[in-house]
């Protein structure tokens, strides 16, 4: 996972402000609604990985992982429209998990399914 800065004109810059090495293949990348929230899926083992982004720097604070059910394979990912709700497409389920965005970013299972 590489940040890059985006230029007024829409070009990438070449200097990378966070490299982050995985030991396995991410499935997706999101920013939260915030803005200062990015999470990374991994579908093979089922984890979300939080990161906290410094919108003026770029950098990244890797937080806490959350791991779904091991047969759930989590592929995409949205936000409510109010930004207080996380929704998971598990894979292997055929069902989506409903997860609560704390104010830090960090997500919960929701009690509302």
């Amino acid at each position: 996972l590489e940040v890059f800065s985006l230029d007024s004109d829409g070009s990438l810059t070449g200097t990378t402000a966070h490299r982050e090495h995985f030991k396995q293949e991410p499935t997706a990348v999101y920013t939260g609604p915030s803005g200062t929230g990015v999470y990374v899926l991994f579908e093979q083992t089922s984890q979300i990985m939080l990161f906290t982004l410094d919108a003026t720097t770029g950098k990244l604070s890797a937080g806490r992982t959350m791991t779904l059910s091991s047969d759930a394979k989590a592929s995409r990912m949205a936000f409510s429209s109010n930004g207080r709700y996380a929704y998971v497409l598990q894979k292997d389920r055929a069902s989506v998990a409903t997860l609560l965005v704390r104010p830090d970013t960090s997500l919960v299972f929701s009690t509302q399914r």
